[in-house]
């Protein structure tokens, strides 16, 4: 595929691209699907450096990333992790309730935890109530960790999940 010495894809495979989608059909476009779960062995039997190479892209320019590193952080808000005590049960019972009381994303958190969809969808299937099927998922994750998972370890993940001000509410932090 035509590269740039930035190693960026060139105007012109764009266009090519774009026009070979625009007059494809859909049979020619998928070749077959395959799930998450088979995705996921598939990638585990790949050589690491092929992943890594397969998974490296730039999404931001050089350039860009070079002048941010420059100017002050505009992260003020977002306080840094500074727990290092275990996750507790009431904790976790907040999470699951604020998460489900403010409507959030539950699923992006499992994910960003580690589970898979079907998991996902396990714990939807044992529970009805939303706060029940996040509070599941987070014990189940904690077990999995070990009961001394680290606090710093959940926040950084909710904080990665969008979910900073639950974060700083259950765990106190402050700026």
């Amino acid at each position: 595929m035509p590269l740039t010495q930035d190693d960026l894809v060139t105007f012109q495979t764009f266009c090519s691209a774009v026009s070979w989608l625009s007059k494809a059909s859909v049979e020619t476009k998928l070749r077959g699907c395959i799930d998450e779960d088979q995705f996921v062995t598939w990638i585990w039997r790949l050589p690491q450096d092929v992943v890594e190479s397969i998974l490296h892209f730039p999404i931001i320019p050089q350039d860009i990333i070079a002048a941010s590193k420059d100017q002050p952080s505009s992260s003020a808000n977002v306080a840094a992790p500074q727990e290092t005590s275990g996750v507790t049960d009431e904790q976790l019972l907040r999470i699951a309730s604020e998460m489900s009381d403010r409507k959030r994303d539950w699923k992006l958190l499992a994910n960003n935890l580690g589970f898979l969809e079907k998991e996902s969808h396990a714990f939807e299937g044992k529970h009805s109530e939303i706060n029940q099927q996040i509070l599941e998922m987070l014990q189940t994750w904690q077990r999995k960790a070990g009961l001394l998972t680290e606090a710093s370890v959940l926040q950084s993940v909710l904080q990665a999940s969008g979910n900073t001000d639950i974060s700083n509410e259950v765990f106190q932090l402050s700026f």
